[in-house]
């Protein structure tokens, strides 16, 4: 009789072993279905003189980097000055351009 209820609980503890293991399963694919699945937001920048800086007209170039799909646009300092004409663009500037906080 004593060997019954050994077997008894054995298969129990078999069951709720490998109740654990198929919950442990279920979790593990659930984790790489959303891995798999996620998208990482990684910070862009890029440095206008990249567009074609030369020096004696700039304004394409200077409008190609602000119109470019980036989170940080660097203007750094060149041989000689920037030299743009007037920029115009399809968008408001306020999209683009962080203003300070004005009182």
């Amino acid at each position: 009789m004593k060997s019954a209820f050994k077997n008894r609980d054995s298969v129990n503890i078999i069951k709720a072993f490998k109740a654990k293991m198929l919950c442990m399963k279920a979790k593990i694919i659930l984790l790489i279905v959303l891995g798999v699945f996620s998208t990482r937001a990684e910070a862009t920048s890029i440095s206008a003189s990249s567009f074609g800086w030369n020096g004696t007209d700039d304004t394409q170039s200077l409008h190609d980097a602000f119109e470019a799909n980036v989170d940080t646009l660097y203007l750094g300092l060149q041989e000689v000055d920037w030299i743009s004409g007037p920029l115009t663009f399809d968008i408001p500037v306020c999209s683009f351009v962080k203003l300070p906080h004005t009182r």
